[in-house]
């Protein structure tokens, strides 16, 4: 598994092959075939974001994909992540903070989402401490933590965001 999070009801976590479980304590886990069943059977699943009703995820190869779910148990395919300028770029990391997703991936790519189905691409995340002689770190991972989200990258590239949209 590459990631795990908690719906107030529900753990629910994916992995490799589109693989995804769901269990009501972390303890007793059952296999879901959702998320393998649209198009993510060659995708790993690298991130997850809960938002109180709508699950995201990202996958890991190329390309920025990414699915939804209210109950981690039927997924639903997104494309528009992909059909931003996020290109063919790995996801990494996705965060809630009461109103965007944000998520972030490799060469320093950021989009930002209401409803995890319509994203933004934001060209304005990539500043000078992302870059290093023309080639864009990766994002590796985001966080929330009530008033900002907090991005790491390769060698310590560092930003924060009110929301999603305007970095430093």
């Amino acid at each position: 598994a590459y990631s795990v999070i908690w719906t107030g009801t529900s753990f629910v976590t994916i992995g490799t092959t589109g693989k995804c479980a769901t269990s009501p304590d972390g303890v007793t886990w059952t296999n879901q075939t959702g998320l393998s069943s649209t198009a993510w059977s060659s995708e790993n699943g690298s991130a997850l974001a809960w938002n109180g009703s709508v699950i995201v995820a990202l996958g890991n190869s190329t390309g920025g994909k990414c699915a939804t779910s209210p109950d981690g148990i039927t997924w639903t395919n997104r494309t528009s992540l992909g059909a931003t300028a996020w290109g063919g770029n790995v996801g990494y990391g996705v965060a809630w903070n009461g109103s965007v997703f944000c998520a972030i991936g490799t060469a320093s790519v950021c989009a930002t989402s209401p409803d995890g189905a319509t994203w933004t691409f934001r060209s304005d995340f990539k500043n000078s401490c992302w870059d290093s002689n023309g080639s864009p770190y990766n994002a590796n991972a985001i966080n929330w933590n009530g008033t900002q989200f907090v991005v790491f990258g390769e060698y310590g590239a560092c930003s924060i965001s009110v929301d999603g949209t305007n970095w430093v």
